[in-house]
């Protein structure tokens, strides 16, 4: 590499497929989770692994209170607007 050069830089995490469309929301806080899971077992997970609270309170206001699986919380988050 030389001075000048451009180096592409990967895409937020928060951008990048199977994110949940928060930073630095990703499913690495949910991969203990059983599914189904209430919103309260989601959260404890995602509180449990290490979530920031900012990645909390996305999961607190979810306008589901069950998930059958990851993609329906993701799909929760997103749907936030």
């Amino acid at each position: 590499m030389y001075w000048g050069q451009y180096v592409p830089h990967p895409a937020p995490r928060f951008w990048q497929p199977g994110g949940l469309g928060l930073a630095p929301m990703d499913d690495e806080y949910l991969a203990h989770v059983q599914y189904p899971a209430t919103k309260v077992d989601v959260i404890a997970s995602a509180e449990r692994e290490g979530a920031p609270q900012e990645t909390i309170e996305a999961l607190q206001r979810a306008d589901a209170e069950s998930f059958a699986s990851v993609e329906e919380v993701r799909q929760a988050v997103l749907r936030q607007g």
